[in-house]
C-alpha cells in the first residue's frame, strides 16, 4: 500500500488525526499481509518523527525526500 499524501489543518494539528488515519492504514495492510510505503520531506521533521514512532523504516534518500516503509512482518502492530 502506498501513502501518498496526509495533511492535518494547523488548527487540527497535535490530536492524533494523522496517527489514527495511519494506524488504520498500518491495521489493513498487516490484515491482508502487505507493506506501507510513503515518502517524506527530509525538512518535515515532524512529519518523519511520526512516521518513526509508528514503526516506519528509512528504505532509500533522495536530496530532498526519505523513502520510508512499514511491514507487519517486522513491524509491531500499532
Amino acid at each position: 500500500l502506498s501513502l501518498t499524501d496526509i495533511a492535518v489543518l494547523p488548527e487540527f494539528r497535535r490530536n492524533g488525526i494523522a496517527t489514527t488515519v495511519i494506524q488504520r492504514l498500518q491495521e489493513e495492510a498487516a490484515r491482508t499481509g502487505r507493506d506501507v510505503e510513503l515518502s517524506v520531506e527530509r525538512m518535515n521533521e515532524n512529519a518523519f518523527q511520526l512516521y518513526r514512532d509508528l514503526g516506519f523504516e528509512v528504505t532509500g534518500e533522495s536530496q530532498v525526500h526519505l523513502s520510508m516503509r512499514w511491514s507487519p512482518t517486522t513491524k509491531k502492530r500499532t
